[in-house]
């Protein structure tokens, strides 16, 4: 939001977009240039895969580059692959430290990763103790004074960073509970704890972060591997527990609903390291007169991946750009609607869906019913989008418009058959429709549908509503009613 916000001051509503889309870019290739740089440096001290540390780095690589859900998270325009690209950035600045003797920033790395996501902290906290742990393990009775001095002089460095970071945090913490939200956490905290009810944690990782790994079986490969480098090279603990702790995140925080496994992907490339590690290592050990073919099984299973991921590339692909045609005609068309003349400035919209009609219709106030945006829903019982309150509270609000959204499987713009049944997207959409307040003030049902009508137009007026927008959805029919107020409908 703050890189954002000078954009939309200076170049409009027209050059965010862009500009969040380069940064994602970036991000996702600097995140693929410390990944080959990282795994590049765990090797550079090996007894016999340091010739191949170079080769090894660009087959980590390759495994990240070979997820099309990390090309994809790359180019949505959110913030995903610049929170990974920070924890990258701070992984890699704390392991140079040790290796250079010296800091190398690595608090200031973690800091804005901690800015950039709530769950900065906790990888944050993982990275500190594993470094800390680390120090312990490097440590031995005969080490003498120099190695007691070294050992100190890194555990200054680590306090510092931890300083840093913890000072940085604490300040966004004051700033959003004394000038923002009035809270110690942000709104989405209580909105989204839980996840979304429709798909379980390992679901989502195992598709998301486990699978471009060559599964279960290839990460736990890795497991002997990863043991024998920490062994050698203590400190890449951190590269460890730090990836595994970002991979499985989602059975703490639940799993989010994007396709692309969004809230597994800026732990891909720290994954891809680790993986790459572990299988270079177990593989040395394990066969120490082959070392030399270990570059070419990890290259190997990198092509492997990539090629068993095509079909998700093509099923990724066309979702894109059916969804993106939804959003043009479905929302983006809502949009206009409501700032082309239907809304004043200053009327309330209340609805599930806010991103494109929220940012357009920046002269009304948006209503957020799932919470994303308001305090008392999001704390209200409930899991995301099953929040269970009072419409009420909604209704005294007094919106002019309300917007719910139907579903049914089927084909979007294609007629439904007539046995179609439509389904109220969310509870709460189902609920708020239900209430009898609701019905007696935003339903309107003055005219009858005709055999000449369409059939969404049909569909809008059994509902009683004032409009209707569809979004093409792949397998269902995802449909926005617009109701108005009764007092205030033309």
């Amino acid at each position: 939001m703050v890189m954002l916000a000078p954009v939309f001051r200076l170049g409009g509503e027209g050059a965010v977009p862009l500009v969040a889309k380069s940064i994602g870019v970036a991000a996702g290739v600097g995140s693929l240039l410390l990944t080959w740089a990282l795994t590049r440096r765990l090797f550079q001290g090996h007894p016999t895969l340091a010739r191949s540390a170079s080769v090894l780095g660009v087959s980590a690589a390759a495994l990240v580059a070979a997820s099309p859900a990390y090309a994809l998270n790359s180019t949505s325009g959110l913030e995903t692959t610049m929170f990974g690209f920070l924890l990258m950035l701070g992984v890699t600045a704390s392991l140079r430290a040790e290796a250079r003797g010296r800091w190398c920033g690595a608090g200031l790395a973690f800091a804005a990763m901690v800015l950039t996501r709530p769950e900065g902290s906790y990888l944050f906290a993982c990275a500190w103790l594993s470094l800390a742990a680390a120090l312990r393990l490097r440590s031995t009775p005969e080490g003498g004074d120099a190695e007691g001095v070294l050992r100190h002089l890194a555990m200054r460095r680590l306090l510092l960073d931890g300083m840093i970071v913890t000072g940085v945090f604490a300040a966004q913490l004051a700033f959003r509970m004394a000038v923002y939200e009035g809270e110690w956490l942000p709104n989405t905290y209580y909105a989204k704890s839980g996840g979304f009810w429709k798909i379980d944690a390992w679901s989502y990782v195992r598709p998301g972060i486990i699978e471009p790994f060559l599964g279960v079986v290839g990460v736990a490969l890795a497991i002997p591997g990863a043991v024998l480098t920490v062994r050698r090279v203590s400190e890449s603990l951190v590269l460890f527990v730090v990836a595994f702790a970002g991979a499985l995140l989602p059975f703490i925080t639940g799993p989010g609903w994007m396709i692309g496994w969004r809230l597994s992907m800026p732990y891909l490339p720290l994954m891809a390291c680790a993986v790459a590690v572990g299988w270079s290592a177990g593989f040395a050990r394990l066969l120490p007169r082959a070392t030399r073919f270990a570059p070419l099984v990890v290259t190997a299973s990198a092509l492997f991946v990539g090629i068993a991921q095509l079909p998700m590339q093509r099923d990724f692909a066309e979702t894109v750009v059916i969804r993106s045609s939804g959003y043009d005609q479905g929302h983006r068309a809502l949009a206009e609607w409501l700032r082309g003349g239907a809304a004043n400035p200053g009327d309330r919209i209340a609805l599930m869906d806010i991103g494109i009609v929220g940012y357009l219709c920046d002269e009304q106030a948006i209503i957020d019913i799932s919470g994303l945006t308001d305090r008392f829903i999001a704390k209200s019982e409930g899991s995301f989008l099953r929040k269970r309150y009072d419409p009420e509270y909604v209704l005294a609000k007094k919106p002019r418009f309300v917007v719910l959204a139907v579903t049914a499987p089927g084909w979007y713009y294609q007629p439904p058959p007539k046995d179609t049944v439509f389904q109220f997207w969310t509870r709460v959409e189902r609920r708020l429709y239900r209430d009898e307040r609701f019905q007696a003030r935003y339903v309107h049902r003055s005219t009858e549908p005709s055999e000449t009508d369409d059939w969404r137009e049909r569909l809008r007026k059994r509902r009683g509503a004032v409009g209707i927008f569809e979004h093409s959805h792949p397998g269902h029919y995802y449909l926005l009613l617009v109701f108005e107020a009764e007092s205030e409908a033309a």
